[in-house]
């Protein structure tokens, strides 16, 4: 800073050793002073000059700057690495290096440091050690938004030559899940995740089937609720879906069977009538007489004192419908 009281006392001595008329003495004033400012000036330049001396001498000791392990980070989730390591002989003493942070990601916002909101524009390698890290953590800001960029740029030999690197913030939604698959089955089908958002690769938990796979095949033999629970990577979301699937068998009924008690297609078997319990079937012969009747069939008509022919049934479901047709006895 000026010393203003200094100067004015300069200007004095000058005044009583020389005779200064009074007229001229703010002009003196103005000159010395503009003489002292110039004189404070380079100084500070040369001082400036000084300091980005040492920066750059210090800058051509780093040999590279390097990224540790991934250099996708998603965010909310993982901790990316900078690596600096520099050469010659310096090693056992301590350097700073001063480095610019730039790129679209805000530092302080979008990311920050392990023990600090504020990524520091500087590092120090401790003597002795030839490689330092820097770490980065990725902020969740649950914006839906582009991949963004960080850059570290470490200028060397007067701006003319520039370490670069680059690691990059990928965007992480927030985690939805649904099952796929078909609701009304009858003998099994396969169920599987649809999910949006998060950040993969991706744990599931059946229930109540306790698969841990990313779909499962089921057989239900009655109506059963489904549901999944999916973790992302970073263990930070969970999402949980459900589905209800029914079961549900249509009839089967043939045209003929063969009651000659060979074990084989020896009854009147409706594939699926233990589905609707208390159906009825009635069995007429070709003249319209009642052979057979029951109230709540189960697949037990043997054709007992039946000859062989054309048959006729009447099938009443517990559900309200009703089968009629024609089945065919051979012994």
């Amino acid at each position: 800073m000026c010393n203003f009281r200094l100067l004015n006392n300069e200007i004095l001595k000058m005044s009583l050793k020389t005779f200064i008329p009074k007229k001229y003495f703010f002009s003196i004033f103005l000159i010395t002073f503009l003489q002292f400012v110039f004189m404070q000036n380079s100084i500070g330049q040369n001082n400036l000059k000084k300091n980005f001396s040492n920066h750059s001498a210090s800058s051509r000791n780093i040999d590279t700057l390097l990224i540790s392990g991934d250099s996708v980070l998603a965010e909310g989730c993982d901790i990316g690495k900078f690596v600096f390591r520099r050469n010659g002989t310096n090693i056992n003493t301590d350097t700073l290096i001063n480095f610019i942070i730039t790129g679209s990601a805000i530092n302080g916002v979008d990311y920050h440091g392990v023990s600090s909101q504020i990524v520091p524009n500087s590092i120090l390698f401790p003597a002795g050690l030839a490689v330092v890290e820097l770490e980065i953590i990725a902020v969740q800001d649950w914006i839906k938004e582009k991949t963004d960029t960080i850059t570290i740029k470490i200028p060397k030999n007067n701006l003319t030559d520039t370490i670069v690197s680059h690691m990059y913030i990928k965007n992480v939604d927030s985690l939805n899940v649904s099952i796929v698959g078909d609701t009304l089955i009858c003998e099994g089908t396969t169920l599987s995740v649809s999910i949006e958002g998060g950040n993969g690769p991706f744990s599931y938990e059946w229930a109540p089937n306790n698969a841990t796979t990313s779909s499962v095949k089921i057989t239900p033999l009655q109506n059963t609720i489904y549901f999944v629970t999916v973790t992302d990577s970073c263990g930070l979301q969970t999402a949980i879906a459900s589905l209800n699937v029914n079961v549900f068998c249509p009839i089967e009924i043939p045209n003929i069977f063969t009651p000659n008690a060979d074990n084989f297609n020896d009854y009147f078997q409706i594939k699926h009538i233990e589905n609707y319990p208390n159906s009825k079937l009635v069995i007429l012969n070709r003249w319209g007489d009642k052979v057979f009747e029951s109230l709540n069939y189960q697949n037990e008509w043997a054709g007992k004192d039946c000859s062989e022919g054309t048959y006729y049934y009447i099938l009443n479901l517990s559900d309200g419908s009703n089968y009629k047709g024609i089945i065919t006895l051979l012994n």
